[in-house]
Formats: structure tokens, C-alpha cells, sequence
């Protein structure tokens, strides 16, 4: 041993070099546009600025309440409420290009109220079917079909890194593990832990994946107006889904702040888009423009 050096040379090149491999690996789980964690786990991936964001603009409302005032941020989404919700988010001059009143489904007739969002969407190829030719519209919809509805809407490529536990083989992993590697989602227990890619995804998880992928982010309650539409179970400021379900149910101005990252609204949007107009089986693309 080198008496001058405690740790002696070649100890020192061995934690020189195992250094430089754990930075690297934390490297590449990293998203140069990663945001927030799923659900309500504390851990926070690196924010960058993401320079496709517009600096301001208008954020319509994207997902609406219960006639009884309620959000229900525990409840289910059905395949058929998750495609009205991607209709919806999709912009005007898409919604018309794509507009469509017919598919391929043989459980979608045109007079069900979500037959115009299931077939547009489908039209534009954001959603699909199963292989039996049916859609499933009262089904809930699972989380990892949401994450592939997410990553084929945002065209991210595929992410073949195993981030969770319980994916391997399964046939969204590719898409899960890309959904996560942007930081729009997470496992219960974070990376490395379960996903429970079969269960079916809440109304709170679903608003946030949004938030995060459209980059639809206050990051304070200070970043909202007062006026705002406020849902009776979504009073609670500190719940880790309250700015997103705020953010998804109020239309709004909004402006980028300094860092790039997140928002701050400017002006509320009134009245709310009539998006029950666009339900209907006499509807056309633009009823809720007028």
C-alpha cells in the first residue's frame, strides 16, 4: 500500500471507474423531457424544459364532473369514456380531418353517445380494437392501455429497458417502459417495482398521465385563478392529484413561466366547450365551434 494514499492506487482507479458506471447507468433512465412520478409517489425524476411547449395558448377541458358535483378521482374509466377524452384533446382542424361516424366495431352504433369519439379516434388510429372485431366500450380500460394510447398519440419510440417488475413479456412493455421513461408514469413502489399493467387506471391517474405528456403542468395553487370550477372531492390543495384534475376540468389561458417547465393560467375560458353537442348522432365536427 502506498502510504500516501490511505486507499492505495488501485483501490482508488476501482471506485474511480465504478463511479463513472452508476453515472452512467442513472443517465439512461433519465428523459431529457421527464416530468413527474405516477400516482402519489414522492419521487421526483429531473425536470428539463421541453422546447416543443407553446409559450402561451389555450387549454380547453379535457375531462368533465358528475351531475352530483363530484370528480371521483378513485373511480374507473371505460374504454369508451378514455376515447371521448383523446377526442376531445385531439386540436379542431384533426377532430375535422378525422371526423368520422362509422367503424369497424361490431359493439359501436352510431346512436350510442360516444359512437362519434370511438370512431374519430380510430379513424386517426389512436385507438384500436380487440380480435374479435368488437371495442368493449363499458370496459374498463387498463393501464397499460392507456400507456399505449399515450405513447402512439406523442409518437415516442418504443423503450425495450425493463423500469418495472411485473411487464416482462407482457404485450404493452414496450410502451409502458417508454411511457416511464419520459416520466409520465410509474409503479406503486417506483421504478423496478410493480406497474399492474392489467388493472384498470383510475380517474385521477388518468387526468395526471395527460397533464404530464401534454405538458399541462401548474406547479402551485398559486398558479391557478380563483373562479375555477372545484369539484366537491377535489378540495384538498395538497392531494398529489388536485392541480392535475383542476388543470383537466378548466378551460383556461395560460402562459409558460420562466423555467420552462410549467404553466400559469392567465384567463378562464367561459362558457366550456359544449363537447356533449359532438355526442350526438346528428353532429358534425365543428357544432361546438359555433
Amino acid at each position: 500500500m502506498n502510504k500516501n494514499n490511505p486507499l492505495g492506487s488501485k483501490n482508488l482507479k476501482r471506485t474511480f471507474v465504478w463511479c463513472v458506471l452508476c453515472i452512467l447507468f442513472a443517465a439512461s433512465l433519465i428523459s431529457p423531457f421527464s416530468t413527474q412520478v405516477f400516482a402519489s409517489q414522492n419521487t421526483q425524476p429531473l425536470l428539463i424544459p421541453n422546447p416543443a411547449l407553446q409559450y402561451s395558448g389555450e387549454h380547453h377541458s379535457f375531462i368533465v364532473g358528475f351531475s352530483d358535483g363530484s370528480f371521483r378521482p378513485e373511480a374507473t374509466i371505460t374504454r369508451a369514456q378514455a376515447a371521448t377524452i383523446f377526442f376531445r384533446l385531439m386540436s379542431d382542424t384533426d377532430r375535422t380531418a378525422y371526423w368520422m361516424q362509422q367503424n369497424p366495431f361490431i359493439d359501436v352504433e352510431i346512436n350510442s353517445w360516444y359512437n362519434n369519439a370511438i370512431s374519430t379516434t380510430a379513424s386517426a388510429g389512436l385507438i384500436s380494437g380487440m380480435p374479435d372485431g368488437s371495442f368493449r366500450p363499458n370496459r374498463p380500460i387498463t393501464r397499460a392501455e392507456f400507456a399505449v394510447i399515450i405513447t402512439n398519440i406523442t409518437n415516442v419510440a418504443h423503450y425495450s429497458m425493463p423500469l418495472f417488475c411485473d411487464i416482462h413479456g407482457h404485450w404493452a412493455e414496450e410502451e409502458i417502459n417508454a411511457a416511464a421513461h419520459h416520466g409520465w408514469i410509474n409503479g406503486y413502489e417506483g421504478l423496478g417495482g410493480r406497474f399492474l399493467p392489467d388493472q384498470a387506471i383510475t380517474r385521477a391517474e388518468a387526468a395526471a398521465i395527460i397533464c404530464r405528456a401534454y405538458g399541462r403542468r401548474p406547479n402551485s395553487p398559486s398558479n391557478l385563478l380563483t373562479g375555477m370550477h372545484i369539484f366537491t372531492d377535489n378540495t384538498n390543495p395538497s392531494a398529489w392529484y388536485y392541480l392535475y384534475i383542476q388543470e383537466a376540468a378548466n378551460s383556461h389561458k395560460y402562459v409558460m413561466m420562466p423555467d420552462g417547465i410549467y404553466e400559469a393560467w392567465e384567463e378562464l375560458i367561459y362558457p366550456e366547450r359544449p363537447w356533449a353537442l359532438l355526442e350526438l348522432p346528428t353532429a358534425g365536427p365543428l357544432d361546438i365551434l359555433r
